[in-house]
């Protein structure tokens, strides 16, 4: 009878282990979503260098803890689109 019990009380663990990773990934790639979605936003208002740049540091801290994570294409396009947006911004903002 105990065996049961503990055979049980193992395979309920395993179960709800396999839930909670799963719940964590999906809020990882939720991550990575929102630094690609930040980073298409900087590419946008980086004619605005303090709207852009202000956009693009979020983004930026977002897709590299994401990446650093789980490596996930959509936080290294966030990346890359957000480091371009910062560039661009502080180029718009000495050139004027």
């Amino acid at each position: 009878m105990k065996e049961t019990k503990e055979t049980t009380k193992k395979t309920t663990s395993k179960k709800t282990a396999t839930k909670k990773e799963k719940v964590n990934l999906q809020e990882i790639d939720a991550f990575a979503a929102i630094s690609l979605i930040l980073g298409v936003a900087s590419m946008i208002t980086w004619l605005f260098p303090i709207l852009g740049i202000s956009i693009s540091i979020p983004g930026l801290a977002i897709g590299i803890v994401t990446h650093e994570t789980r490596r996930s294409n959509y936080s290294l396009i966030g990346i890359v689109m957000c480091l371009v947006g910062i560039t661009l911004a502080i180029i718009k903002n000495f050139s004027v």
